[in-house]
């Protein structure tokens, strides 16, 4: 990953952190991560690059929901997709109820403007989920 790559990243970033905090959410960067093969979320270790952590997801988010909170993460994918790993880091996020919902957010154009799509990662992969749920039991 090239040096302007990594900074079009963190740009992006701020601008979902900067759109979401307008939204009312409450963010945190999330400083977490989980090993697969030892299925516990463990303190994220710092990049090659040794700039910050990396935690997946980039960002946990909550508003007050009556009488407890509504969680999520949010991913900052400029195009969108997730790897498989990734992926499976979703799930295993869900399953264990860390978050009550994952969103990714990606970006797009509409003439010179750039807007934030956000999508519900069980809604965008559930073809994916189905079939790695059916392969995995």
């Amino acid at each position: 990953m090239t040096k302007r790559n990594r900074e079009k990243g963190a740009e992006w970033e701020l601008y979902v952190r900067k759109y979401l905090e307008s939204h009312d959410w409450n963010i945190v960067k999330f400083h977490n991560n989980v090993n697969l093969e030892k299925n516990k979320m463990i303190g994220a270790s710092p990049s090659k690059f040794k700039l910050m952590q990396t935690g997946f997801p980039d960002f946990m988010c909550w508003k007050p929901l009556n009488l407890s909170y509504h969680i999520i993460g949010v991913e900052c994918k400029i195009g969108g997709m997730l790897s498989r790993l990734e992926k499976i880091k979703c799930l295993w996020f869900l399953e264990n109820n860390i978050f009550n919902s994952i969103l990714i957010a990606s970006k797009y154009k509409v003439k010179n403007r750039v807007g934030i799509k956000l999508e519900d990662f069980t809604d965008k992969y559930k073809q994916w989920i189905k079939k790695y749920n059916e392969k995995n039991k």
